[in-house]
């Protein structure tokens, strides 16, 4: 499977300039870079104690009537959100 893939990406590669193989590599560079943070990050630097407590604030609001959106309410919001970002 993996030679499969190198010969595709060989057979890709010859196509391009030198510049454009350069921007690919910055791409892969990225991705990996990215992968490699990301694999690192743990749940407890994610989920924190202010994150949680954020959560249980929200929960108990919900259960004494609080506003709750539908999905097709935070949809539109983003629809208008974007729209307006776009003029």
């Amino acid at each position: 499977m993996a030679e499969t893939i190198n010969n595709e990406l060989n057979k890709y590669w010859s196509f391009l300039d030198s510049g454009e193989r350069k921007r690919f590599l910055g791409l892969i560079k990225s991705f990996v870079q990215n992968k490699k943070e990301t694999k690192h990050t743990k749940d407890s630097e994610v989920y924190t104690p202010e994150f949680f407590a954020e959560m249980d604030r929200r929960y108990e609001d919900y259960l004494a009537g609080g506003k709750t959106y539908t999905t097709e309410e935070v949809l539109g919001r983003i629809d208008k959100v974007f729209a307006e970002a776009r003029k």
